[in-house]
């Protein structure tokens, strides 16, 4: 048994069902946070068949299938895709929220931004930077 790709396979599988979190999960299951940490990170014991079923149930999934893994490269490269699409798609749809803002709600943002982004604005074709000024569109 791989744990690691069982792992990844896990994580994968719980955000296809729409960003469940580890805490949902592992709630659901009834097994602990802790164990499903560790799971999904690929270290620990190997876990017993009754934890690995009630898993794959609520993830939608056989045993087997959970514990195949991604069946190959494709299926690897496509988890990859749609992490990547999923940050363009949350990225156009703040900018998309942004340009609709009027002038005193974009000042607002600019100061919260100022405030809790400041690390995030410092590269210059983030949504934050665009607000904040240093990037004009």
């Amino acid at each position: 048994m791989d744990l690691k790709a069982m792992g990844l396979h896990i994580v994968a599988l719980r955000k296809a069902r729409g960003d469940m979190s580890r805490v949902d999960l592992a709630r659901e299951a009834h097994v602990s946070y802790t164990f499903l940490q560790q799971l999904e990170s690929g270290r620990g014991k190997e876990p017993g068949a009754k934890k690995l079923a009630a898993i794959a149930g609520i993830l939608g999934v056989t045993v087997d299938e959970l514990l195949r893994g991604p069946t190959g490269p494709d299926d690897t490269d496509q988890m990859a895709g749609d992490t990547q699409t999923g940050w363009s798609n949350t990225r156009r749809e703040i900018e998309q929220t942004l340009d609709a803002l009027s002038e005193p709600e974009l000042d607002r943002v600019r100061d919260l931004l100022r405030v809790t982004l400041r690390p995030v604005a410092q590269e210059p074709s983030s949504p934050a930077a665009k607000v904040s000024g240093r990037v004009s569109s």
